[in-house]
């Protein structure tokens, strides 16, 4: 009799522990009634897909179903995938590209703000990066700070190819923490000067802030390459930082 009560209280037990875990992995899914994926991404609270599906506005998801598989989007920008307190997101590209004769063919500013009341926060972990080998960009919020970054080789073999950012060709420079707002574009360094050189192998200047993990930068071929801009936006997210 007394292992009978032994066995009945452990299965009843196990099935508190089960029923409470399976009540958790809920929770932190989705809402009840409420749409888990989007295409292959799972959208789990306090994000949500559908009206009071989300915590609050600041996390509504849109699943675009005109993509197969559908696609959300946070905003306009795609959403990739949404962990604890990190969620990445598509991607913006300044550029500056030159003809032969060095008159400018595009001049394209780029820039994210999440306002000031949101919750989200570009993460320290992202990198500001530039292509270039002449000009130089600034990327700014101008409520805290300005940096910049430059980039000078005057051929490409001045270029290094081995996947490194430093300075040849490609530069870097860190993200400062709790940054909500951020504004880039690309300028040339000096005028007057002949560069056109440099135009022949390198008729386009780019800046981007992204995960530094998943960008590798190619050496001389990314100078030159009329769809780096297109790559980059579509391979190296955005890393945020959220709290609810």
């Amino acid at each position: 009799m007394q292992l009978l009560v032994l066995v009945f209280w452990f299965c009843l037990t196990i099935t508190i522990i089960a029923t409470a875990a399976a009540t958790t992995n809920t929770n932190n899914i989705a809402k009840p009634g409420c749409q888990t994926k989007c295409g292959n991404v799972t959208i789990s609270y306090p994000f949500g897909i559908g009206p009071n599906c989300s915590i609050n506005p600041w996390f509504d998801i849109t699943c675009n179903t005109s993509f197969s598989p559908p696609k959300p989007f946070y905003g306009s920008r795609e959403l990739y995938n949404v962990t604890n307190s990190t969620f990445r997101m598509g991607n913006t590209v300044a550029s500056r590209c030159y003809d032969q004769y060095g008159n400018i063919t595009e001049n394209i500013f780029a820039y994210t703000k999440m306002g000031n009341e949101s919750p989200f926060t570009f993460s320290p972990l992202n990198k500001f990066t530039l292509i270039s080998c002449s000009d130089l960009t600034i990327f700014s919020d101008p409520d805290q700070f300005t940096t910049g970054c430059l980039s000078l080789c005057s051929s490409p073999d001045d270029v290094i190819g081995d996947g490194s950012c430093s300075g040849g060709g490609c530069c870097q420079t860190s993200v400062v923490k709790g940054l909500k707002y951020y504004f880039t574009m690309t300028m040339s360094r000096t005028y007057g000067r002949d560069r056109s050189a440099i135009w022949k192998f390198n008729p386009c200047t780019y800046s981007f802030m992204g995960e530094p993990e998943r960008f590798t930068f190619r050496g001389a071929s990314d100078l030159i390459d009329p769809n780096f801009k297109t790559r980059v936006m579509a391979t190296v997210p955005i890393l945020m930082d959220w709290v609810r």
